[in-house]
């Protein structure tokens, strides 16, 4: 009798927890579940040029709400002119840029000024896909500072072939020269410190992806030839990252004048943008570039970019920047919670809503850790948690229950529908069957433990997570610090349970790397050193056929979600809210890369209401 009354607190904690943390709104944005299918992942060897027929018709797949979601196609006429108004810093994922040269740090809004040699080919249907995560498939990479790309018959060396006619901006010291092989050959020796007298690489950025170039070689004025030490396709991918700064051109004379280019007056690029002004972490604005190379695929005589300036301003306080976008003063707001967006679909029918994919969270223990060492007691953990009222409570049905493992793309995982039948069980919600695992692997009573997370990951999921550990007997002590020294505490391998992702929207083998014990950053957090995964791993990183890449990468994942090294619970969404007079926008995550030179303001629309 005293069991079963303790259960029903327990169970109505966990109820009144869940409508606690979503109180904020009884409306529920989406109402179906989306159903996870598989997809071809076969792939050809990429193209650098933009079919003679624009592929784009650009149409929103995500489930509408009662706001609008962005319909006008890439095909209306655009018009020149106005002010694009980005907010950033309402997430901590997103935060405001600080560091102007790329030897020293990855900044998005650097995409304004600074671009490298490819980038995703926005012509592409967004049926096929949707660019709404930072990867995107080999065969939808398209020339930027280069036109085209030969592959060697070994995958040993890339052969790029630099666009001519390409300047670099107007401004001193170099003053509009023209970009040339010479510029990528510099650009590399300096990061990777392979040559032109740089002998170190930089100690501030993560090189792993371009670990395997020996060499970077502008043969002449218009041709670079990539040469490495053991066959890759996933090296030619990471160079063709236009998502990672470390691949954007700097011009030397800056560096060679000032020592770097971290003092934003000095920043020059052959972007579509010229950084004009930046005021220490509120805001910066950038202007057109009259010279800029390039056009639009769809309208070929229009000279790109379309906006007559960008402006983006930092503001941290989520009520705040809801406000300005309520009011018009900001176009477009990113990694907004359903609950915000919620009331926005309310108060303000006329803004665009977009859901894009966001990162689940994941409870990563420390393997070699009692009791985390019994695979008994993982299982246990995962099955204590009821995901479909997780998802319907907490996220107000805007995520798909489904267990999912660590990579969150479409083609690179296997299913839940097709896990074993009794794999599926294990991820199904039954504190019966946990306890008695916990029994069975001498914690009859449960045991205490603490969990070492920082603000960045949802304090309030932890709240529910710990509530459900707790009807297995799992006390679980919640232990907030700030980034730093997370970093600093799971580096020294301190924590029992740690905060961390699952369902990660980055590229797939980024995500497995995070259980890789050749991974250093990793191994510190889970001390996994697992000889199958392992050789997974790296016969992936080496091999040069998109089927069997995709293949080790499920089987690698499927080795995460069998061998529970991480409590997973949902992947995550988040949305974009822009105004309708913002065109060429439909949640791209590109918004903060090559896409800055294709939007446009519907300047008739935003005065028709009143902007």
């Amino acid at each position: 009798m005293k069991r079963g009354a303790i259960c029903l607190v327990l169970t109505c904690f966990i109820a009144a927890a869940l409508v606690f943390v979503s109180c904020n709104t009884t409306t529920s944005i989406l109402t179906s579940t989306p159903t996870l299918t598989p997809t071809s992942t076969s792939i050809s060897t990429p193209t650098s040029t933009l079919t003679s027929t624009p592929k784009l018709t650009p149409t929103s797949t995500q489930t509408s709400t009662s706001a609008t979601t962005p319909t006008n196609s890439w095909t209306e006429k655009p018009q020149y002119g106005g002010t694009f108004v980005y907010q950033v810093g309402s997430d901590a994922r997103a935060p405001f840029i600080s560091v102007f040269d790329p030897y020293y740090a990855n900044q998005n809004q650097a995409k304004l000024w600074e671009e490298n040699l490819a980038g995703p080919d926005m012509s592409v249907s967004r049926a096929l896909w949707d660019f709404k995560t930072t990867f995107y498939p080999m065969q939808d990479h398209i020339g930027k500072l280069a036109e085209t790309w030969d592959i060697s018959s070994d995958w040993t060396s890339f052969t790029f072939h630099i666009r001519k006619g390409v300047y670099w901006q107007n401004k001193p010291p170099v003053n509009g020269r023209e970009f040339t092989a010479y510029d990528v050959e510099w650009n590399y020796d300096r990061v990777l410190g392979i040559g032109d007298g740089f002998t170190k690489p930089s100690p501030y950025l993560n090189l792993g992806d371009l670990a395997l170039i020996a060499s970077v070689t502008a043969t002449d004025k218009y041709t670079i030839v990539y040469k490495l030490t053991t066959p890759s396709r996933e090296q030619l991918r990471s160079i063709l990252d236009d998502f990672s700064t470390i691949n954007d051109m700097v011009p030397r004379e800056v560096v060679e004048q000032y020592g770097n280019m971290s003092d934003w007056r000095n920043v020059v690029g052959t972007g579509p943008f010229i950084l004009k002004d930046y005021l220490g972490g509120s805001s910066l604005t950038a202007d057109r570039n009259p010279n800029y190379w390039g056009y639009d695929p769809f309208f070929p005589q229009n000279k790109l970019p379309y906006l007559d300036e960008v402006k983006i301003v930092a503001i941290p306080d989520v009520a705040t920047a809801l406000a300005a976008v309520r009011t018009g003063k900001v176009d477009l707001i990113e990694s907004i919670p359903w609950t915000q967006a919620a009331n926005l679909a309310k108060s303000n029918p006329e803004l665009q809503q977009v859901t894009r994919p966001a990162f689940g969270q994941a409870i990563s223990p420390m393997i070699d850790k009692k009791p985390f060492d019994d695979i008994r007691v993982r299982t246990a953990m995962q099955m204590a948690l009821d995901l479909p009222t997780i998802a319907k409570s907490f996220y107000g049905g805007t995520v798909n229950p489904t267990p999912i493992g660590c990579v969150g793309q479409k083609g690179y995982y296997i299913p839940f529908g097709q896990w074993p039948a009794d794999l599926q069980a294990e991820y199904t919600y039954n504190p019966t069957a946990a306890k008695k695992l916990l029994a069975d692997a001498g914690y009859p009573n449960g045991f205490d433990c603490t969990i070492t997370t920082q603000p960045a990951y949802d304090q309030d999921l932890l709240q529910i997570i710990k509530a459900y550990f707790s009807q297995i007997g799992i006390n679980m002590n919640i232990q907030v610090m700030d980034a730093a020294s997370f970093n600093a505490y799971t580096a020294s391998s301190k924590q029992q349970l740690s905060s961390w992702r699952c369902a990660a929207p980055n590229p797939p083998i980024q995500c497995l790397n995070e259980y890789w014990s050749g991974t250093t950053a990793a191994y510190t957090r889970t001390h996994i050193k697992d000889t199958v995964y392992d050789g997974l791993i790296v016969k992936a990183k080496a091999s040069l056929d998109e089927a069997e890449f995709s293949g080790l990468i499920q089987q690698a994942d499927m080795r995460v979600i069998t061998q529970h090294w991480g409590t997973f619970v949902v992947a995550g969404t988040s949305y974009c809210i822009s105004q309708p007079w913002l065109k060429r926008f439909s949640g791209e995550a590109a918004v903060s890369s090559w896409l800055y030179r294709y939007l446009w303001i519907d300047q008739n629309l935003k005065k028709a209401m009143g902007h």
